[in-house]
C-alpha cells in the first residue's frame, strides 16, 4: 500500500506467523529494501515527472521505431514490420525461403543481438520466419548502421 501519510512507504500488511519468513524472502529477492530509492520514487510520482518522463520517452521510442522501420525497407525491402507502433521491440517476418535458425546462427557469430521467434515456442510450427529487434537502447545512428548488418547477416545466411 502506498501513501503519502506513511513517508511514502510501500506497506506489506502479513499475519504475524508469516513475518519472520516473508522477511526472510523479501531479503533473499531484493537484499532489503532501499529508503533513498523509495523517497526518490516517492518525489518522482508526487511532482508529475514520471507523466513527463513518459511522454518525453514515448516521442524518442517512436523515433527510434521509426528509423528502424524506414531502415529495414531500405536494406531489407522483402521484410514486414509486425504489430502495432509502440513498444521497445519490432517483429520483422522475412519470406519463407529463409532459415530463421541459420540467421540467428550467423548473427551470433558476427556478434548482432537478435531474437527469433522460434525461440519463444514451445513446440515446432511452421511460420514464417520472424526476427525481434530490440530499439530501446540504440541511437537512431546505430539502429541504421545495425540494420545494414543484419541485412549483410541474413544474405550470407
Amino acid at each position: 500500500r502506498f501513501s503519502a501519510q506513511n513517508g511514502g512507504f510501500m506497506r506489506l500488511v502479513v499475519p504475524r506467523h508469516l513475518q519472520s519468513a516473508v522477511q526472510a524472502e523479501q531479503i533473499v529477492a531484493d537484499f532489503g529494501v532501499s529508503r533513498i530509492e523509495q523517497h526518490a520514487l516517492a518525489w518522482f510520482l508526487a511532482n508529475g515527472e514520471l507523466d513527463r518522463h513518459l511522454r518525453r520517452m514515448r516521442a524518442r521510442y517512436r523515433a527510434r521505431r521509426d528509423t528502424l522501420v524506414r531502415a529495414l525497407a531500405a536494406e531489407i525491402p522483402e521484410a514486414t514490420v509486425h504489430g502495432i507502433a509502440a513498444g521497445l521491440h519490432a517483429t520483422v517476418r522475412l519470406p519463407e525461403r529463409y532459415d530463421e535458425r541459420a540467421i540467428s546462427e550467423e548473427a551470433r557469430r558476427q556478434g548482432i543481438a537478435i531474437g527469433v521467434l522460434g525461440d519463444y515456442r514451445i513446440r515446432p510450427r511452421r511460420t514464417l520466419p520472424t526476427i525481434l529487434l530490440g530499439y530501446a537502447r540504440c541511437a537512431e545512428p546505430t539502429i541504421e548502421a545495425g540494420v545494414r548488418d543484419l541485412a549483410r547477416v541474413i544474405r550470407r545466411a
